[in-house]
């Protein structure tokens, strides 16, 4: 499975935002394992950018989100 990460650009549909990174999680048929490794990456990501972070399977249109507070704390700025 390859997740696709994006980062939150203010004022901006998560559909029009870049995919900034894709990973290939280790084991394809585990959906759980390669969940979690996807949201380990986007946790690097998000605080790595002080940013919330969008990541989906390639192909799936269902979103995880990432590091939401950093989302608050931009906003409020």
């Amino acid at each position: 499975m390859i997740a696709e990460f994006k980062i939150r650009i203010p004022l901006t549909k998560w559909e029009d935002t870049p995919v900034i990174a894709r990973f290939a999680c280790d084991n394809d048929e585990l959906y759980q394992v390669a969940t979690e490794q996807a949201t380990d990456k986007a946790i690097e990501i998000a605080d790595a950018v002080e940013r919330e972070v969008r990541w989906n399977f390639q192909g799936s249109p269902q979103g995880h989100y990432v590091g939401s507070g950093y989302r608050l704390k931009t906003t409020s700025i």
